[in-house]
């Protein structure tokens, strides 16, 4: 083992902040929750005014020295509402978990403008509902979760068996417990936003003087200390066998200091937490084992690191626990969430693209896609919102000309829907689009196609117009599943598919495939490479208007040759 895991004899504590600051006196926008009865409505709203309350007078009233820089707002909305005087937007759902965070039963996702606390009702008490409001609440000003490495600590604090020393401990189903604002959690936003308070990081008021004062503090600025933190691969659990994998990631160079531990925490599918301290190497190189077994929780774990205090929520990711039985499975409810992402040119000019999707599980209140474009100089050129469509397309056009597309190179565009995030790359040379295909995707025809599939890659398509079919040449080491889900433009119909040319049927095995729609999940044996996927339409190998082109040329030279008795013969 390369990075050393540190003993918990002497128990370390963790309270990291994250990349997220307030710019600003907060005002905190609670929507109105209309799909509740009336009583509902009225408690969960006056719940979450006595919230900003609660946290406004622990400010107030902590010695700051200039109070009127600690000072918060709350009023409630409808959902229809202009919000562009909400800081942060307040909302309740029955629900609030997600495929990967079941468990979850609230939220804060700095992603939404205006950023947007989420918050569950179902089977909670009001009291619940208010520590999650706090909780939540904490997360808006930078707090991040207070934690230990000693999982007695931790498991005693977040079941409610011992009382919390943070509001910001992590929140469970199982504690119903009251929990506080203690003196510790005010002092570290207070060490966050420094002297100025809530208005340090206000592009406008930065600058502003501010009284004399006999102990000016500056505030903390966020830093995104990691380059890369990642897990193996998914963990496939074995009957009778261990199972082993493991977390690794890099320090940036500029933010490692030695001997400085990383915390790594991760969230199990059942929702208990692990805390692990770790040392890195004299190169910023950590590494974290893990060693599964049959009766490990199966489903999605969350991990979440942090070194020096500070949180990259950006390196935050999920891996899957599950036996290999249950991965078509899995595999084929991933194609049910999230969202397609394809960015296209338009015509032959290329100088216009069009950034199309679907998203799969619409959220309701009409929440929209947001797209922002980077260019190859990593700075932000264009920034979108799209509205989601009841189908659940989406689609938006944009100009490649101006001195924004300038640079030739590589354009990543980003979208965001809720808590879920896709990308996709262009190619630009002189404003004009040059489409390459990026990771998980394989280019059909003039498409970019976006696939998943474990233990392989898929190298290249072709089109087969004999047989309707999209023939996908894979590299695949070890048994896996593809995914993948063919544009309708493309293909229609899929009835068919073949491995190394064999046809494959739905047996319920895991070398089976699963055709819904245009939806394909092929389960496939290692060494495999070749997938041929059968429909009763394709689109031509050549374009409509290219054929039409290459017939009239053939006829030309045809007819030339017979009126010139042209003979067409080498020459020595």
């Amino acid at each position: 083992m390369i990075g050393v895991m540190v003993s918990n004899v002497f128990a370390e504590i963790s309270y990291p902040t994250i990349d997220y600051r307030l710019k600003e006196l907060p005002t905190f926008c609670i929507v109105d929750p209309e799909n509740f009865s009336t009583s509902e409505r009225r408690t969960y709203t006056t719940l979450a005014e006595r919230a900003v309350a609660e946290w406004d007078r622990a400010l107030q009233y902590s010695g700051v020295e200039f109070r009127e820089n600690w000072k918060m707002h709350s009023k409630i909305i409808s959902s229809g509402d202009n919000q562009n005087d909400c800081t942060i937007t307040v909302y309740f759902h029955e629900t609030v978990g997600t495929e990967k965070t079941p468990n979850a039963i609230g939220w804060f996702n700095s992603n939404y403008d205006p950023p947007r606390i989420l918050t569950a009702t179902e089977n909670l008490t009001d009291d619940r509902i208010r520590n999650i409001l706090l909780h939540e609440i904490g997360h808006s000003f930078g707090l991040g979760h207070y934690v230990t490495d000693d999982p007695e600590r931790n498991r005693d604090w977040i079941t409610g068996l011992k009382p919390s020393p943070s509001i910001m401990v992590e929140i469970s189903i199982s504690n119903t417990e009251l929990q506080y604002i203690e003196d510790i959690d005010v002092q570290k936003i207070i060490l966050i936003y420094g002297t100025k308070g809530f208005l340090s990081f206000s592009p406008e008021l930065h600058e502003l003087p501010l009284p004399p004062t006999t102990n000016p503090s500056p505030p903390i600025y966020p830093i995104f200390p990691f380059d890369n933190i990642q897990i193996e691969n998914d963990v496939i659990l074995k009957k009778y066998e261990l199972t082993f994998s493991k977390i690794t990631g890099q320090i940036k160079e500029s933010e490692f200091a030695k001997g400085h531990p990383v915390i790594i925490t991760i969230e199990k599918s059942d929702g208990v937490y692990d805390v692990h301290k770790i040392i890195p190497t004299k190169s910023g190189y950590f590494e974290l084992p893990l060693l599964f077994d049959k009766n490990s929780p199966t489903g999605y774990y969350s991990v979440t690191a942090s070194y020096l205090g500070h949180v990259d929520t950006s390196m935050e990711f999920s891996f899957l626990v599950d036996f290999m039985d249950n991965v078509s499975k899995i595999k084929e409810s991933k194609t049910t969430t999230g969202f397609s992402l394809m960015a296209n040119s338009i015509d032959e000019s290329n100088a216009e693209i069009i950034i199309s999707g679907k998203v799969f599980n619409i959220i309701p209140e009409n929440i929209p896609i947001t797209v922002t474009v980077m260019s190859p100089m990593d700075s932000l050129i264009a920034i979108d919102q799209i509205n989601v469509a009841n189908d659940g397309s989406f689609e938006t056009t944009m100009s490649t000309a101006g001195n924004l597309w300038k640079y030739d190179g590589t354009y990543t565009i980003k979208a965001n829907y809720g808590d879920i995030d896709n990308d996709t790359d262009i190619e630009l040379v002189d404003n004009s689009v040059i489409m390459p295909c990026g990771s998980s995707r394989v280019l059909i025809h003039d498409t970019c196609m976006p696939y998943d599939i474990t233990s392989g890659d898929v190298i290249s398509a072709t089109i087969n117009n004999d047989d309707n079919s999209i023939i996908l040449n894979i590299d695949a080491d070890d048994d896996g599943v593809l995914v993948i889900s063919p544009s309708t433009s493309i293909q229609k119909g899929i009835f068919m598919v073949l491995i190394d040319g064999e046809q494959v049927i739905d047996d319920g095995g895991f070398y089976s495939a699963t055709i819904s729609g245009n939806t394909v999940i092929v389960g496939f044996p290692g060494g495999t490479e070749q997938i041929e996927i059968v429909g009763t339409y394709v689109i031509p190998e050549f374009g409509t208007i290219a054929a039409m082109i290459l017939a009239v040329a053939i006829i030309s030279i045809v007819a030339i040759s017979a009126k010139s008795r042209l003979s067409i013969v080498p020459r020595y």
